[in-house]
């Protein structure tokens, strides 16, 4: 129960006894709603949002955080695979409650400055949805009554491999028990030369003569050392996935997240508006499911962009290290994922693009991060040129570059993607070998602002009799046909022809033309990947072509 007088923030007022819900309180209010002390609380029946810091006027807050477990069915509990027969039971609530007087906007109740108390709130409501959680795993439990044959240890790994479509599969869950695992009461007591083999669940209810003949056969050829005994086991916490822990712990009507990125030992969630309240509740159930390989639960909390192209992020859970290592088609590479762009989604599209290049190839790499495409060139044979306008991932690019061993052949820089690849199709002019390759992974901009600097960049004397670079170049799309809205992008940044023309005419001015769709971004928009031979008409323009 709260007592809510007014909630003043910035211009916007929730009124007490307003019913209102998170999609319908205005944008400002849901910022401020950001801060890890805001609770959901209720007014009779009736839900309204309170914190527990500065810039309010409160009488009296209880505040119940509502994540009142709900008692899952059998079905959510085991995707299929638990028994209808069992369920398991869950129950727990937390409440916090806090007194407030009026005071002045930044400062807290113990004077002490509002962002250094949200810092050190931020830090208690982690331990405590830690805490809570720890609390919580008491109340997963379950029992499963399994057929099991008592066998010698001798004859274990014989039998194992005989019977194994017939013995126990749960995720987690051991089919051999040995007499210290062995948790349930037998008579009499597993020995030490003894092994439980565990049947599988649909064989519980089943007698002998209904047992599949494999099992039979081992009954009746060895009846004095192998026997059929009943046994349960006990499945808790540790037995369920991630997924299935939060469809406990959630209210009725949230959605369980699914899907997240693994960004060496970061877990990258992309969470919506209604998980704010519990996002730490789910980092720290992530965290430890997929410990010890995953430290740090990291949540996207603004849209990539700016100069750099990263993105806002918010630690939930773990280690507060963003530096990572990441193994990429059998390639390290180390990066700063707070600093640098990565998307390990893309792996297999780099896998396809570098299988295009051919040993002893040079490959002017506009974009190039950390290196993921150029170490990856290297590493087939090629002499890369690696550019990026971000200085920080110039840094790793050059260390990822000496610790996989091509130091020598991945040589970096830290200029405009324009002007690295004039630089490149110099040639001996600008200290390059002439690329056989130039690759623009920048899908928001490289058609519109990158490609457009190779119009005219090529001198006729220098490329005399030598093909010019085929050209790989990333763009987002979302028209109804992306690989044709791709190639007219092309075309036009290239004043080939004009985007109005007709879509036949587009592809014909493109030699060893080619797209391919990388991945859906959302839906109904599109990466799509223009692969192409440089056009003369565009490399040469406004230079006079002569003949050697």
């Amino acid at each position: 129960m709260v007592c809510v007088t007014r909630l003043n923030i910035s211009s916007c007022m929730l009124q007490s006894g307003i019913r209102t819900s998170r999609s319908t309180i205005p944008a400002s209010v849901r910022t401020w709603m950001s801060s890890p002390s805001v609770g959901l609380c209720t007014l009779g029946s009736s839900p309204v949002w309170a914190p527990a810091h500065a810039h309010l006027v409160v009488r009296t807050v209880t505040l119940p955080v509502v994540y009142q477990p709900r008692i899952a069915t059998p079905a959510r509990v085991s995707r299929g695979v638990v028994p209808t027969a069992s369920s398991y039971t869950f129950s727990t609530s937390r409440s916090h409650s806090c007194s407030t007087t009026r005071r002045s906007a930044g400062t807290s109740l113990d004077s002490t400055p509002l962002d250094a108390q949200e810092s050190r709130e931020g830090n208690d409501l982690n331990t405590e949805e830690s805490t809570a959680l720890d609390e919580a795993k008491k109340h997963f439990h379950r029992e499963l009554k399994v057929a099991a044959l008592r066998v010698p240890a001798a004859l274990t790994g014989k039998l194992m491999s005989q019977l194994r479509p017939h013995l126990l599969s749960y995720p987690r869950v051991h089919n051999v028990v040995k007499p210290g695992d062995c948790h349930a009461a037998l008579s009499p007591p597993l020995l030490s030369s003894e092994r439980l083999l565990l049947l599988r669940a649909d064989y519980s209810q089943l007698t002998t003569s209904e047992l599949p003949s494999e099992v039979q056969t081992k009954l009746t050829e060895r009846p004095t050392e192998v026997q059929l005994v009943q046994y349960t086991v006990r499945l808790g916490y540790d037995f369920l996935q991630a997924e299935d822990v939060l469809g406990h712990l959630l209210p009725v009507g949230i959605t369980v997240p699914s899907g997240h990125e693994e960004v060496g030992h970061i877990i990258h969630l992309n969470l919506r508006d209604e998980h704010e309240l519990y996002r730490h509740l789910i980092a720290h159930v992530l965290l430890e499911k997929h410990a010890p390989r995953i430290r740090t639960v990291v949540n996207k909390t603004s849209a990539t962009a700016g100069k750099y192209r990263v993105f806002g992020m918010e630690v939930l859970a773990g280690e507060n290290n963003l530096e990572t290592r990441v193994m990429e088609n059998g390639i390290q590479f180390d990066i700063d994922y707070g600093q640098i762009y990565w998307n390990s989604k893309l792996s297999g599209e780099r896998k396809v693009l570098v299988a295009l290049f051919a040993p002893g190839e040079v490959l002017c790499d506009a974009c190039a991060g950390v290196g993921p495409i150029s170490i990856a060139a290297a590493s087939r044979g090629c002499r890369v040129y690696a550019n990026d306008l971000n200085p920080e991932a110039v840094v790793y690019l050059a260390r990822n570059a000496k610790q996989n061993g091509h130091e020598e052949t991945v040589e970096s820089f830290n200029i405009d993607g324009g002007d690295f690849m004039r630089k490149c199709v110099a040639g001996g002019a600008g200290g390059f070998e002439l690329p056989d390759h130039i690759v623009m992974n920048l899908p928001s901009h490289a058609i519109e602002l990158l490609l457009p600097s190779l119009v005219g960049a090529f001198d006729p004397l220098v490329w005399h009799n030598r093909a010019l670079p085929l050209v790989h170049v990333y763009c987002f799309s979302g028209a109804e046909d992306p690989e044709a809205d791709a190639v007219a992008r092309v075309c036009s940044a290239l004043g080939l022809v004009n985007r109005s023309e007709d879509s036949t005419l587009q592809a014909s001015a493109l030699i060893e033309q080619q797209t391919r769709r990388v991945r859906n971004i959302a839906p109904g928009k599109h990466m799509i990947r223009a692969t192409f031979r440089m056009p003369a008409a565009a490399a040469f323009r406004g230079k006079e072509q002569r003949e050697l």
